[in-house]
């Protein structure tokens, strides 16, 4: 399901979220402060977890420039024309197909009689 992860993972955040709430509590990468069913958690405990809450402070959230935008625009175009073609070459090939079936039927007809 969505926004649920494994327990590993789960006690992990929760680790993170415990840390960050009460910054004095015992390190959890810590072997003597982890609890007896540590054991059930997944043995790369000991990886980093950064928690994203917000965007970096160097983000730059800038709009396409003019050029970008409209080769994208071309691209896009382009390819929606690929698709038309395509769609129109699959509806021939069904009518041929249906074609060939029917004369095939009317052979197999022919045989019977």
């Amino acid at each position: 399901m969505l926004g649920e992860g494994c327990i590993a993972c789960t006690n992990r955040c929760s680790n993170v979220v415990k840390e960050v709430e009460d910054p004095e509590s015992p390190d959890v990468s810590d072997p003597e402060s982890q609890s007896s069913d540590s054991e059930s958690q997944s043995s790369d405990s000991s990886d980093d977890i950064i928690v994203l809450d917000k965007q970096p402070s160097g983000w730059v959230d800038k709009l396409l420039d003019q050029k970008a935008r409209a080769s994208l625009e071309a691209e896009l175009k382009d390819l929606e024309r690929h698709l038309a073609e395509m769609e129109d070459m699959h509806r021939r090939a069904d009518k041929a197909c249906m074609e060939l079936e029917h004369e095939l039927n009317h052979l197999k007809g022919c045989l019977v009689d």
